[in-house]
């Protein structure tokens, strides 16, 4: 029945439809394909095989069955061969049902037909005699041999009329579909091989341009987000992220892409970024694909979960606001946190922002015993051992999850790490339902790495370079942290703000989805105030009557009625003096700095260098602090005394 050249081999495609036009005749399109060429070439050949007539009936929607190729790109989805086997179905789209066969493979089945598909396998290379399944070719039908690069292709799958002239490809000639175009009627299917192993899909590396990598696949495309393997052991990772056309793909590398080049193999997963979830991760670190980096055993396998997934419906969500105490003074009076809301820390570099998300982590630990997890986006791998030693060291590592994206990954890796904690943080939620502290540091390297993944895709930018998906990328993240009527996250995101202008871009879209803002001052880390807060700056959603309380509400504004006009009479007392001032004036000013040395705190991350003990000051002492200085108690008392303290009564003690 066939005959070849050298050691190639043939492959013989058959697959019968009913064409109602012709009074429900079966009408078999045939065609040869050798190892190595591409499906698309074999789909055209099978087109080609038809008369003008038959191409018609073929191609209902279009008379060109060029342009009709055309419009059909991208809907073929795969060739498998089989122990030289191949199996080809038909269109869901073209008229009459593709006819299943009694004598084909039980393990070859095509989707929505009930049962197998007709089948002809292809031999090695020699001769074979016609029988019944493979009677003799008529002549006619021989007329649109070609010959590619040595091996004949027939129609019917007889033998090849050797010597005669090639025809011209299927490019070429008029009338016939582009490579890479399916044909309407027919389409490729997966297959399965023996032991039920789905068969891989690959592609082709086209171009890589830094962490930009372009895919060509010749059966089916990836999906969006779906994540591509290759190099060396397939240790690059690429996430798909845009479809460039019917048979290219474009992603972004989640690693180095050096010794990736054109023509490298890559590998289809058919799966979304997925990360372990489960108790083994307490204690543990982690990179954005959720392998272990801390140079301990890995934990026991668990489940998967990929990163990319739906917000909480708002009719799961909780509508009961509730305040978050943190056990810091400054925070708790003016800026009170929500359980299950978003705080930003807003600062220039060296202001305190680490030190002050290490700190609640030690105080949500130790006094709320919940589960926090810290996400470093960019984070130094200096300030990353650092962070993972003086928590191991404190004792808090035990509860806590640490994900890492370092500055010197990818800009994929670092825009995906915050998609990794999140997801651990929503398995302890939803799952083991418990209230969850996520701390993320920093999101502006967040919104940079976007921002380089942009470029790099060659997104036009907006406004100072910034990604035009600036405000989407962002929402995608934020509004997957809530609380529900099970659990909450609150999270607490350091946000670097370049040259200390909250103008930027970054500044102000984050600020539009957190609850809290925490606003970190230059001017007051000179002048030794830790934590640095800025008093007035800072604010909540959270500090109304309805919520807070009256009490709580009416201190915190006649504290900052007393801070801002201290602030107004800086420039008087600079020049004049303060003895210029109103008595009524002058006991402000006394009050106001009181208060701001109230609002200072000694650390238990920072013992070592200051060498006092931290100090863990609940939300109700405070309060009772800061009323007790508003009534002038300690106006005889030095303000040294009010310094670096936990509660009022420690200043009290000490003068006494």
């Amino acid at each position: 029945m066939t005959r070849g050249r050298g050691d190639h081999e043939g492959i013989c495609v058959q697959a019968h439809r009913t064409d109602r036009e012709a009074g429900g005749a079966d009408r078999p399109a045939v065609a040869w394909r050798r190892p190595g060429q591409p499906e698309d070439a074999l789909l055209s050949h099978l087109l080609r095989r038809k008369g003008p007539r038959a191409r018609r009936r073929l191609l209902p929607e279009l008379s060109d069955p060029l342009r009709c190729g055309q419009a059909l790109r991208g809907r073929a989805e795969v060739l498998h061969e089989i122990r030289g086997r191949a199996i080809l179905g038909r269109d869901s789209a073209a008229r009459g049902p593709l006819r299943p066969h009694p004598d084909a493979p039980a393990h070859l089945a095509l989707r929505g037909v009930p049962g197998p598909v007709r089948l002809v396998s292809g031999a090695p290379a020699g001769r074979r005699e016609p029988d019944e399944d493979h009677p003799p070719v008529r002549r006619r039908h021989l007329r649109d041999h070609r010959t590619v690069r040595g091996t004949h292709e027939t129609g019917n799958g007889g033998t090849p009329a050797a010597g005669r002239p090639a025809a011209r490809r299927a490019t070429g000639r008029r009338g016939a579909p582009e490579a890479g175009g399916p044909v309407a009627g027919y389409h490729l299917i997966e297959t399965k091989s023996e032991g039920d192993k789905t068969v891989e899909h690959r592609g082709t590396v086209l171009s890589v341009r830094g962490s930009v990598v372009d895919v060509r696949f010749t059966d089916r495309l990836p999906e969006i987000r779906h994540v591509l393997r290759a190099g060396e052991n397939d240790r690059v990772r690429i996430e798909v992220t845009a479809h460039l056309n019917a048979e290219v793909a474009r992603g972004i590398a989640l690693t180095p892409t050096q010794g990736l080049a054109r023509g490298s193999a890559v590998l289809n997963t058919e799966q979304p970024f997925r990360v372990p979830i489960g108790r083994g991760l307490l204690g543990r670190v982690f990179n954005v694909f959720g392998e272990v980096i801390d140079n301990e055993p890995a934990p026991e396998a668990g489940d998967m979960r990929a990163i990319h997934r739906e917000p909480v419906p708002i009719t799961q969500q909780s509508t009961v606001s509730e305040i978050f105490e943190t056990g810091i003074k400054a925070l708790d009076v003016l800026a009170p946190l929500e359980r299950g809301g978003k705080a930003g820390l807003f600062g220039g570099a060296g202001v305190g922002k680490t030190v002050l998300l290490t700190e609640l982590i030690h105080n949500v630990v130790s006094g709320h015993e919940g589960i926090s997890i810290f996400c470093g986006i960019g984070e130094r791998c200096r300030e990353g051992e650092e962070l993972y030693r003086e928590m191991k060291e404190a004792g808090v590592l035990k509860n806590t999850v640490m994900v890492f994206g370092q500055m010197n990954e990818p800009p994929g890796a670092r825009f995906r790490v915050g998609h990794t904690a999140l997801t651990m943080a929503e398995y302890f939620r939803d799952d083991e339902r418990q209230d969850v502290l996520l701390m993320m540091d920093n999101i502006f390297r967040f919104i940079q790495a976007g921002q380089e993944v942009s470029g790099l895709m060659g997104l036009l930018p907006s406004r100072l370079g910034y990604q035009p998906t600036l405000a989407s990328d962002l929402a995608e993240l934020e509004e997957r942290i809530c609380n529900t009527t099970t659990g909450a996250i609150t999270s607490i995101q350091a946000v670097y703000v370049p040259a200390d202008d909250f103008t930027d871009p970054s500044a102000s879209h984050t600020f539009s989805h957190l609850t809290a803002s925490i606003v970190l001052s230059r001017k007051r880390a000179s002048e030794g105030f830790y934590p640095a807060v800025d008093l007035l700056q800072s604010g909540s959603k959270m500090l109304m009557p309805n919520i807070a309380g009256e009490r709580h509400y009416r201190i915190a504004q006649e504290v900052r009625r007393n801070l801002t006009i201290y602030e107004e009479l800086k420039d008087i007392i600079a020049m004049l003096g303060i003895n210029e001032l109103s008595r009524e004036d002058q006991r402000t000013v006394f009050r106001a700095r009181r208060l701001e040395r109230f609002f200072t705190q000694p650390f238990f991350t920072t013992e070592q260098f200051i060498g006092k003990p931290g100090r863990m000051v609940s939300r109700e002492q405070a309060l009772e602090g800061c009323e007790r200085i508003l009534n002038d108690e300690f106006a005889e008392f030095p303000e040294s005394a009010l310094y670096m303290i936990g509660t009022i009564d420690e200043a009290k003690k000490d003068e006494a």
